[in-house]
């Protein structure tokens, strides 16, 4: 049998691939391609053990192994978000044998990740801190913890659950921070330090936080089986707000934090900019189901935050296919004042990495006939694209979209019907009732459309123009 059979990993329970993970990291010589390939597939292993382990020997052979360093640089540079954050847990690894370039790279991407807003990644990069040796990490910490952007301020404040100490004077004024989502990070960490007196008393200032959402969170995250924050829970048991008294009086007896409410994202994105809060909970609701991602973003597609929502997404969902579908509709709707064909145009770049047939890629398919039918700049091209409607390119899109791209397609194959004056008046007449069913129409089918339906109404008007002025042909 050969060395390729014997460690290939596909048909191995997931345990015997943990165990593969530790042989790799403890084989005595370099790798061979064979286990270079072994390890590509298992830290890409659905299996959280097995992965966790592989990126374990990465980090740690990556110090004086050049197949190793070679694969954890393809994890971290990787364009998938799950990738990069099993190059972090391989980098955590390599970083007490190599504390300098590691404290370097952790700056580097730290700085790239607060840029693009991205909690998770973030967070993931902070957690990494405490395992650089002597304490190099920590000034790193403190930095993050007093950043100007509120994301990185939110991020470091999670990621103390890592250290096992931080000097109270700083989580004091982290409890007082400007920022709501800087101070519900920091409830999740204090919660888990309770019965520390500084603890209790800064949980104490969260909970008579102005605003409800927060003192909810307090109340719902309190370890019920500690004495020293029952006159908490007994103060927001009697809070204005139904739902922090709801949660205060919910039973915990185990003493863990309740499960957090789902966030209500019609409310959250009432807000012209609703921030991480909005895009966390958005994306968690598509993650969930991503074959309905359209269907989930339709009816909140009017919102106000919702293109400040989508812009974040679009950096930070997980899930690529989620992730182009939200940068291409906000590309769409964030470029109103534009020419239609650029918008278009900008939406099809988008989706063109977009391989499936899931949500993008059918509104890829949308995108592309009606840059088509913008196209046609004359009626033998109008006529050629309602005949390839006809022929079934427009099935298996939205039931609303396709009865009316079926609509337009019978318009174009009217005008070959039909000459002159009379054709381009009916065809006219025909794209004025089709208005009306555009209006029953639902973002992102109606805005695309709606550009098709004005050009093709301005290129009839401007042909009667010119057979009324005399043209004898158009």
């Amino acid at each position: 049998m050969s060395h390729r059979q014997e460690t290939h990993t596909s048909g191995v329970g997931p345990w015997q691939r943990v165990s593969l993970a530790f042989s790799l990291d403890q084989y005595p010589g370099p790798w061979s391609e064979d286990q270079f390939e072994q390890a590509q597939r298992l830290v890409r292993d659905v299996h959280r053990n097995v992965w966790d382990a592989a990126c374990q020997a990465v980090g740690r052979r990556a110090h004086g192994e050049v197949a190793a360093a070679q694969l954890l640089g393809e994890l971290l540079t990787s364009p998938v978000m799950e990738m990069r954050l099993r190059g972090l847990v391989a980098l955590g690894a390599l970083a007490p044998n190599r504390p300098e370039e590691v404290l370097s790279f952790l700056e580097q991407r730290l700085e790239e990740a607060a840029w693009h807003p991205d909690p998770v990644l973030l967070e993931g990069i902070l957690a990494l801190l405490p395992q650089v040796p002597e304490g190099r990490g920590i000034e790193l910490m403190a930095a993050a913890l007093e950043d100007d952007r509120d994301a990185v301020r939110a991020a470091a404040a999670g990621a103390l659950i890592h250290f096992q100490s931080w000097p109270w004077a700083s989580l004091v004024r982290l409890v007082t921070d400007p920022s709501i989502i800087v101070r519900a990070s920091l409830v999740h960490v204090l919660a888990r330090f309770v019965p520390q007196d500084e603890a209790v008393q800064a949980l104490a200032l969260l909970a008579a936080a102005p605003e409800a959402p927060l003192r909810e969170l307090v109340a719902r995250e309190l370890p019920r089986n500690r004495p020293e924050v029952q006159f908490l829970l007994g103060s927001l048991a009697a809070d204005s707000e139904p739902r922090v008294r709801e949660a205060a009086l919910t039973d915990n007896p185990a003493g863990e934090p309740l499960p957090r409410p789902e966030p209500v994202l019609g409310d959250l994105l009432l807000e012209p900019h609703p921030g991480l809060v909005a895009a966390t909970a958005l994306e968690a609701k598509l993650d969930a189901n991503p074959d309905q991602a359209l269907e989930t973003l339709r009816p909140l597609l009017a919102k106000p935050g919702m293109l400040a929502t989508l812009a974040l997404l679009g950096e930070m969902a997980r899930n690529i296919s989620n992730r182009l579908l939200c940068r291409a509709l906000h590309g769409l709707f964030s470029s109103r004042t534009e020419e239609p064909a650029r918008r278009l145009l900008r939406m099809l770049g988008i989706l063109t990495e977009e391989t499936g047939d899931g949500p993008g890629g059918q509104l890829k398919r949308l995108v592309w006939l009606a840059i088509q039918a913008f196209d046609a700049d004359s009626l033998d091209k109008i006529i050629l694209w309602g005949r390839r409607i006809e022929r079934g390119e427009a099935d298996g899109l939205n039931a609303s979209a396709y009865r009316l791209l079926a609509q337009l397609g019978r318009v174009a194959r009217n005008l070959d019907e039909g000459f002159g004056m009379v054709a381009l008046a009916q065809a006219s007449s025909d794209l004025q009732s089709l208005s009306t069913e555009l209006a029953n129409l639902t973002d992102p089918e109606r805005e695309i459309l709606q550009i098709v339906l004005d050009r093709w109404r301005e290129f009839f008007s401007e042909g009667m123009h010119e057979l009324l002025v005399g043209a004898t042909t158009w």
